[in-house]
This record gives structure tokens, C-alpha cells and sequence, in this order.
């Protein structure tokens, strides 16, 4: 979702005011996938559906409210009634090698996915290339 969006709706349940938000989030746990629509300025008049991932061990969900006397913005977390589903406990067997030397280190090789959060660019003047 870009920044700036507005939440009309949040797993199927229509989002018109905080409190709406704040109870649809309520609801939805570590790892639950749901759908989202939401409008932006660019577009007002059209909505946009997207599936997404809540993710509540990383970005625990807060509502923050400003406080002029402290000069900060204090936060609570938001309640999660949702049961948080426990990923079932897996295992691997590796494929039989064998050349001596891969056998001898397949067993510290790992396969990593992960999905970055937020995007990351780099201005062509920060890179640097070895001099001819």
C-alpha cells in the first residue's frame, strides 16, 4: 500500500472512522492473511484491493496520539484477540553427495526468502567500482 492511504476496508468489514480500524485489527493475528481496499489521492474515486500479511512480531500494531506537553507522540498497543497460529515444527533430509568435499558442507548450506518491508534504493553516486 502506498503511503497516504486511505483504509476503507479491512477484511471485509467496512473501516469509516479509528474505532473501526482499530477493532478490525483487533481481530487478525501474527501471520493472518486478509484483504485490504483502499483509496488514494492520486485516485479517490477508484479503490484498491490487495491481500496482505499482518505482521505483529516485527511492526506490533500501536496507536500513537500526540502529547504537545511532552513534545512526543505516546503510543499503546492495540489489542490482539486473535489466536496466533504456531508454524508446524518441520524437518529436512539432505540429498546423498557424492563428491567428498560438498558432501562435508551441504549440511551448512541454507535456503533464505524474506520480503523487505520497506524498499531500499541507492543513488548511483554511493556505489563505488575498483579503478581499471
Amino acid at each position: 500500500m502506498p503511503r497516504g492511504a486511505i483504509i476503507t476496508e479491512l477484511n471485509s468489514k467496512t473501516i469509516d472512522t479509528l474505532a473501526d480500524f482499530t477493532a478490525a485489527i483487533s481481530e487478525l493475528g501474527d501471520g493472518a492473511r486478509v484483504t485490504v481496499r483502499y483509496v488514494t489521492i492520486d485516485d479517490p474515486n477508484g479503490s484498491q484491493l490487495r491481500s496482505i500479511r499482518i505482521d505483529r512480531r516485527w511492526f506490533p500494531a500501536r496507536q500513537c496520539q500526540r502529547d504537545d506537553h511532552a513534545g512526543y507522540w505516546p503510543c499503546t498497543e492495540l489489542p490482539s484477540n486473535a489466536k496466533v497460529e504456531l508454524p508446524a515444527p518441520a524437518s529436512a533430509q539432505l540429498q546423498r553427495i557424492d563428491d567428498h568435499d560438498a558432501a562435508a558442507i551441504a549440511p551448512s548450506l541454507a535456503f533464505i526468502t524474506f520480503d523487505m518491508p520497506y524498499a531500499v534504493s541507492v543513488s548511483p553516486s554511493a556505489t563505488t567500482t575498483a579503478p581499471d
